[in-house]
């Protein structure tokens, strides 16, 4: 039996191809605004706001990396979310193998009880976070805002390596301990290794939220020089003076750091987010 030709099927599914091509321009065309935007000046943009720039300029590209500090939101960025993606990956996968590997007295319920943290909306423990922040003196500090994220993504990043632990064969771990490894041994030298497409998606897909949160990092970081990125894009769009292509350009060099994590670990994630649904 022969296989469908492209035309065919375009001729058999021209509706869906529709709509698909609909939703991929839309989900496109702000990535492109942004791009030209960053480029104009301010008079080509009240001009023609949705056309290619005629004379590119760099102009609002350097102001907002000079006197916007997106270059010093970008470095906290990074300092921050970059510390706790690497606490949750050494945190989420010790407790994700005690979880589903050592299965103590107790471990059932304390994952049921982080299930049930992942349907605690962010807004109802922002009061309370933020008042044990203050009561450790680290308000205003990137330690202070590291504990508060890892804090956050603590339960899912557990959920997601103990669901990718449970579908580890067990004769492997069973013959390290018949060979007389030691349960750090085990978890060292055979579980972190093969756990790598779960890791990989875990740190990317923390990343990638993490470095978009405006609301904590809003929260716990008051003086300008320690804000994060989407901080200090939220106050650049707060001044009514702002120019659009200023706004592009900032918004600009925040999507860089985010398409680059995306791009180099795109086949890691899809191996992760798939690895442990079949044993």
């Amino acid at each position: 039996m022969g296989g469908v030709t492209f035309r065919e099927a375009l001729g058999r599914w021209w509706a869906a191809w529709l709509v698909l091509g609909v939703l991929t321009a839309m989900s496109i065309y702000p990535f492109v605004f942004v791009l030209i935007t960053a480029f104009k000046t301010k008079i080509a943009y009240n001009k023609d706001p949705i056309g290619l720039p005629a004379e590119p300029t760099l102009e609002y590209l350097e102001r907002a990396l000079t006197s916007g500090n997106m270059l010093g939101y970008l470095g906290n960025s990074i300092i921050v979310v970059g510390a706790a993606v690497l606490l949750l990956l050494i945190f989420a996968s010790m407790a994700g193998y005690a979880l589903s590997v050592l299965r103590f007295r107790g471990s059932n319920l304390i994952f049921m009880g982080i299930l049930a943290l992942l349907a605690v909306p962010a807004a109802v423990v922002m009061i309370p976070l933020y008042r044990t922040v203050g009561q450790l003196g680290l308000v205003n500090t990137h330690f202070g805002l590291i504990l508060t994220y890892t804090a956050l993504q603590l339960p899912f990043s557990i959920f997601l390596m103990t669901s990718y632990f449970n579908g580890l064969p067990r004769e492997i771990i069973e013959a390290a301990d018949m060979d007389g490894a030691t349960r750090w041994q085990v978890f060292r030298t055979i579980a972190l290794p093969l756990s790598f497409p779960a890791l990989s998606t875990m740190a990317t897909l923390n990343f990638l939220w993490l470095f978009n949160e405006l609301l904590f990092a809003l929260l716990i970081m008051q003086d300008d020089a320690n804000r994060t990125l989407p901080v200090g894009l939220a106050t650049l769009q707060g001044q009514n003076t702002t120019p659009v292509p200023l706004l592009a350009a900032g918004l600009l060099i925040s999507m860089v750091p985010v398409l680059a994590v995306f791009f180099v670990a795109q086949r890691e994630l899809s191996r992760g987010v798939t690895a442990g649904a079949i044993k």
